[in-house]
């Protein structure tokens, strides 16, 4: 909420395997005066033209198509037309306006995604995905516990707890991890 300029998130492990160090990673984003990408958290560079239109993104072939709320409803992603390891998102918005699903489909990976919110909160307090990849099974649950917002009501602290599993089909195993981190998120506005 608010007239955004960047967002720094600091991401702290609060609760490593014994014996591992602490882990802290940094990811920045940029957004110009109407709110658009300019560079998301890994580092890939937006741009729009005169009339708002994005132009580029990733790579000359990269698209994304708004809807009429101007909402990202469809985002791919390929180097140039024979790329294999290129990928498409299609996303799926409740009756407020909130993310609920995000479908990827790569080369040979599918991952489905659902979002999950309390009554009007406007972030979520859970996060599935589900994703098939070569034929294992990969499962992921977040649980989102906020602590501190700013005062345009954007969100500066929350607990993540999350529980992945993967299952390897051909060999019947599965292994779980769980993590537990402290996400801080700096926010500048224009």
């Amino acid at each position: 909420m608010g007239n955004v300029k960047e967002v720094s998130v600091t991401v702290r492990e609060i609760s490593p395997e014994p014996g591992e160090p602490y882990v802290d990673s940094t990811q920045v984003m940029r957004f110009d005066e109407n709110g658009r990408v300019l560079k998301d958290r890994y580092d890939n560079l937006y741009k729009y033209d005169d009339k708002g239109n994005f132009i580029f993104g990733l790579s000359e072939k990269t698209k994304m198509r708004r809807d009429e709320k101007g909402r990202i409803v469809y985002y791919e992603n390929r180097q140039d037309e024979e790329d294999d390891l290129g990928f498409h998102i299609n996303f799926e918005y409740d009756d407020n306006g909130r993310m609920s699903k995000a479908k990827m489909q790569g080369w040979e990976s599918t991952v489905d995604e659902a979002f999950t919110y309390t009554g009007d909160n406007i972030y979520p307090d859970r996060f599935n995905a589900e994703s098939e990849d070569e034929g294992d099974h990969y499962s992921l649950v977040v649980d989102y516990t906020y602590k501190k917002f700013d005062d345009k009501g954007n969100w500066t602290e929350r607990e993540v707890h999350s529980v992945s599993k993967h299952t390897v089909v051909d060999e019947d195993t599965e292994e779980t991890y769980e993590t537990k981190s402290l996400e801080q998120r700096v926010i500048q506005y224009y």
